[in-house]
This record gives C-alpha cells, structure tokens and sequence, in this order.
C-alpha cells in the first residue's frame, strides 16, 4: 500500500480469480487488488491485453502483453450497439467499518498519518545511510516499519532491505 514502483506488471489477473477467490464478488467491478496494482505504477503499466477495457490504447506508459498463443493484431473501432444494459443497483451499500482510527494508531505510533516534512526526510536519508536498522529508524520517527519502508520508496533510495 502506498508504495510506487516505476514500472508494473500485471498477470495471471483472470476470471478465474472470482472462482476462487472472490466468489462472492461482483465481476462487474474492478476488484481492489487489481485497482491497486495498476495505480502504483510511476512510468510503466504492463497488462495482459484479456484485462484491458475497451478503448483504452497502448502509449508509452501502458504496455499490453499478449499471450503466446495470442497474435497482436490491428482492430478497427468498433460501432457502439444502441442496446443498452442495466444492471440492478443494491438496495443499501453496507457500512463501512474501520479497522482503527488515526488516534487509535499515534498511541502506539506517536507520528502515524502525519505528513514527512523536507527536513525529516533529509534526517531518514542521514539515518538510513548510516547504517541504523529499520526498526531502529521506525521507533525514532514513531511510525511503522512499513512507514519507513514507503517513504524510502518515495524518496526513490534503491536497494533498500
């Protein structure tokens, strides 16, 4: 969560997913776990074309990727059908429950949610290079190992464990 990457594939995303791991899913939507991944690419999405909605065109950032048995072919735009389908809208949407509040988490993290400034990230970098362990580095900053860890991504520090 949180953590961009310069470049994203996406594969093995198929139907099957509901069968086995969503059954209770609506096929309709685009599941979180695919939402997620898609939107954490910085430069490059690379997608299996089974995945791609219609109209939606290669560029330079999104890459389709074809199955081996699949040949890339050129297809023409397709005239919209004046048949339209609607789906039934649920009666309620369930409420949504959270696992914890901002408030719940600074007893525990005393700096959780709160915003890195350019001088706390000048003070990770000087700690990280120095050699200072992670969870170290999470206790000094009250937050999360997982915290630190994404704001390192952030900040574009490669090979970093």
């Amino acid at each position: 969560k949180g953590r961009e990457r310069k470049i994203v594939f996406v594969f093995g995303f198929d139907d099957s997913y509901f069968d086995f791991f969503a059954k209770d899913k609506n096929r309709l939507k685009c599941p979180s776990e695919l939402y997620v991944a898609i939107t954490r690419t910085k430069n490059k999405l690379s997608i299996p074309i089974v995945l791609v909605p219609d109209g939606i065109s290669e560029s330079a950032n999104i890459e389709f990727v074809y199955d081996d048995e699949e040949e890339e072919v050129e297809t023409k735009p397709v005239k919209p059908s004046k048949k339209l389908v609607s789906y039934p809208k649920a009666k309620e949407k369930p409420a949504l429950v959270k696992a914890f509040t901002v408030d719940e988490k600074r007893e525990t993290y005393k700096a959780a949610y709160r915003p890195w400034t350019k001088e706390l990230d000048d003070e990770l970098t000087d700690l990280y290079f120095s050699g200072k362990k992670l969870n170290v580095i999470a206790e000094h900053f009250g937050r999360t190992k997982g915290a630190i860890l994404s704001r390192l991504a952030k900040l574009e520090i490669e090979n970093f464990d």
